[in-house]
């Protein structure tokens, strides 16, 4: 189940991306976060500051479309919004 989906677009400052996340995770009771294993240190000093910790994730965003296209393809997938996809 997806719950919140963000996006962030250009121009924007990385700490404050940091930080609207953070306090996104945080509303859930979330501690952790996984995301693309780049940029050294970083991300994981930055949500370390907002008491979440960050952990490159196992897999690479393709990977893990791959491994969603059959669940989407055979409609097991769906969108409760109002727009739909």
């Amino acid at each position: 189940m997806l719950d919140a989906l963000r996006e962030v677009r250009p121009p924007f400052s990385p700490e404050g991306a940091v930080a609207e996340f953070a306090a996104l995770l945080s509303s859930y009771g979330a501690q952790l976060s996984a995301g693309r294993p780049l940029r050294g240190e970083w991300p994981r000093e930055r949500f370390r500051e907002h008491g979440i910790a960050y952990e490159p994730a196992a897999k690479a965003k393709s990977d893990l479309y791959v491994a969603l296209l059959p669940a989407i393809n055979s409609r097991r997938v769906t969108c409760s919004t109002a727009t739909g996809w």
